[in-house]
């Protein structure tokens, strides 16, 4: 496509040298003429010309001009030669005038080809609609058929249909004539038969009144038989009634007989009572004297552990609040950084972006959803590393940043106190921990905190990939997420549990990571099967466990043997929260990867032909030479159509990815 759009201005070019060769020709002949009968002239004396030099008219050299006088010296001179300059100017005019109308046109006519090169690029997303209205095509032509063939026998059928019609309306013709003579004789048999009912009528009337009045008395027998049964029920329950009367009021004397032998022992209870509740009170004033004292000693206990002892929390918690940071991060980057790139800026970050990062050397910048969800992973990675690196060590706090000779000392303090295993040794240990942790929160700050640390190491990565108009706020939810690791690690370390954060993802640990599925493919989800050690895992969160120590199992002593006087401990390990990581052989990887070698193929393939095409561009233009005369001294000759193209073209073609 590109090759015949070249071609289509190499015509262009041609076309516009041509006409202007021809206009330019055709003045070198109307010089030649005029000079021609003014050459002898000339040669004797030169005629001063409207600017008050000597003026030549003919389009070429000086000895172009000698040569016409020398061949036409025998033509005669007209006397008013020297005022015939009007004709030649008014030549000239027009001829400028058509000059600027053919720079216009070529003006429109580039503008014309940047168009279309703009719609050649839309070409293969037009194509690939195409293809997809073909594909539907097919399926609708067969229902067309299925239509057209149902429609043809539903023809055949009407056609069937209008004979029957026509059949039917004749034989209801036939009908109604049989009808009338139908209707008459039924009319008469109807008033034969109106007589003959009648008098039946009236007999039976008479039949079904004899028979209502039977019925009628047989049911009032009945309904007198039934008034005396209930009448006689009615005497039984009332005489059932009034015996239940006389043994309810029997009943009712021996229930206030009891009621007073209960209301004398009511008394003598209360009598009890009141004795008991005087020993009540003074039980009640000793448990509260030994509440309060109960109070005291919690107190005193409670200022005692919060000094001499770490803090114990569940375990939950800490899931719950690093669970809580890691998808901060994730909805923080997804926020800033999964926004769609101009063409601006995917071409200045290729030159921007840290180059020794592999995550970010596989990721191609633009517009497809792969470029979006690196950058995003990007981004997580290095929150998250610059998390672990200030935050999320230990002994850190704002007056012993990681990496400082206190933070080192004080870790290899820790670490030659826990290796002995014994109880006393971890007593210490406890200790010794919640001391130092407790005075290190009572420093004051030094200049620079954790978070202002943590905000500026991450800034420094990602400026580049981030819009600079919403800066602050990604400074203010950094600064949140940098608050948050902050305060749920001083818990930890305050807390009874050792917890260890690494973010070195692995074949190793496959059992404490899993990978993050972006495009929710089902290959991503399995992607730790295929972990080796030469395949690098870039961390998006790092895993977080915590080891406590637990009293081994008591063994029975050997008869004979002294009972240990301490129990050895062993070490559990609880994960808190799964690392997550994205491998270098996963299915995003790959497909940035592949799309990264296709944008630049597809660099080359244009930075070839456009080496091409400035190379026919010099190759045309070196073959011509350019001419001076009077019409180019007075109007200034305008670059060339390709030359114009060329440098309107470079600064509207889309920007190298």
């Amino acid at each position: 496509m590109l090759t015949l759009y070249t071609l289509k201005i190499y015509n262009f070019a041609d076309f516009g040298q041509g006409s202007y060769t021809k206009r330019i020709s055709k003045q070198d002949n109307t010089a030649t003429r005029m000079s021609s009968s003014k050459g002898s002239r000339r040669a004797r004396r030169p005629s001063p010309d409207w600017n008050g030099g000597e003026q030549q008219y003919a389009n070429g050299s000086q000895h172009g001009s000698s040569d016409a006088s020398r061949q036409q010296g025998d033509t005669t001179i007209s006397p008013h030669a020297n005022n015939d300059i009007g004709p030649l100017a008014t030549i000239a005019l027009e001829a400028s005038q058509r000059f600027l109308d053919s720079q216009k046109a070529a003006t429109d006519l580039i503008e014309a080809c940047q168009k279309h090169e703009d719609e050649r690029q839309k070409y293969p997303r037009l194509l690939h609609k195409y293809n997809k209205l073909k594909e539907q095509v097919t399926p609708k032509d067969v229902r067309i058929n299925k239509l057209l063939s149902t429609i043809s026998t539903m023809r055949e059928e009407s056609s069937a249909t209008e004979e029957d019609k026509k059949q039917v309306l004749r034989d209801k013709e036939a009908l109604a004539k049989r009808s009338e003579t139908v209707e008459r004789r039924l009319e008469v048999r109807a008033a034969e038969l109106n007589l003959e009912g009648e008098k039946k009528i009236s007999k039976e009337l008479e039949k079904m009144q004899a028979e209502l009045k039977s019925q009628s008395e047989a049911r009032i027998k009945v309904q007198e038989t039934r008034l005396n049964e209930k009448e006689k029920s009615m005497d039984d329950r009332v005489k059932d009634l009034e015996d239940k009367l006389r043994g309810l009021r029997t009943g009712n004397k021996k229930d206030n007989e009891e009621i007073n032998k209960l209301k004398a022992q009511v008394e003598e209870q209360a009598c009890l009572l009141k004795t008991e509740n005087g020993r009540r009170i003074n039980l009640e004033t000793a448990t509260e004297a030994y509440r309060n004292k109960i109070d005291k000693l919690s107190e005193k206990l409670k200022d005692v552990e919060d000094t001499f002892s770490l803090v114990g929390k569940p375990l939950e918690f800490f899931e719950k609040r690093f669970l809580e940071i890691s998808e901060l991060i994730e909805v923080v980057s997804t926020r800033y950084f999964g926004r769609t790139l101009t063409e601006e800026e995917a071409a200045s970050l290729q030159k921007e972006v840290d180059k020794e990062d592999s995550l970010l050397l596989n990721t191609p910048f633009s517009d497809s959803d792969e470029s979006v969800h690196l950058r995003i992973a990007y981004a997580r990675r290095v929150i998250s590393s610059a998390l672990h690196t200030t935050i999320w060590k230990p002994f850190s706090s704002d007056k012993a940043l990681p990496g400082s000779e206190c933070s080192k000392l004080l870790a290899e303090i820790e670490v030659e106190l826990r290796k002995s295993n014994d109880s006393a040794s971890s007593d210490a240990t406890v200790f010794w921990k919640a001391a130092t942790i407790r005075a290190l929160e009572s420093l004051p700050s030094a200049t620079s905190n954790r978070v202002e640390t943590v905000v500026k190491s991450v800034l420094q990565v990602l400026s580049p990939l981030l819009d600079p108009s919403i800066s602050d706020l990604f400074n203010d939810d950094l600064a949140q997420i940098a608050k948050a690791a902050i305060s749920v690690w001083v818990d930890a370390q305050a807390d009874k549990h050792d917890f260890v954060i690494n973010s070195t993802l692995n074949q190793n640990n496959t059992l404490y990571w899993k990978p993050v599925p972006f495009d929710g493919s089902s290959q991503d989800n399995q992607s730790v099967k295929g972990i080796t050690d030469l395949v690098k895992v870039f961390t998006l969160f790092p895993i977080i466990i915590c080891k406590q120590q637990i009293p081994s199992p008591k063994h029975p002593n050997t008869p004979g043997s002294f009972p240990e006087d301490q129990q050895p401990y062993t070490i559990e390990t609880i994960q808190i929260h799964f690392g997550l990581g994205l491998a270098d052989n996963s299915d995003l990887v790959q497909r940035g990867v592949e799309e990264k070698e296709e944008m630049k193929q597809w660099r080359d393939k244009y930075k070839e032909e456009k080496r091409e095409l400035r190379r026919a561009i010099f190759t045309k233009k070196g073959g011509q030479h350019s001419r001076t005369n009077s019409i180019s001294d007075m109007v200034p000759s305008p670059s060339s159509p390709k030359q114009s193209w060329m440098s309107n073209g470079r600064n509207n073609h889309p920007t190298e990815i």
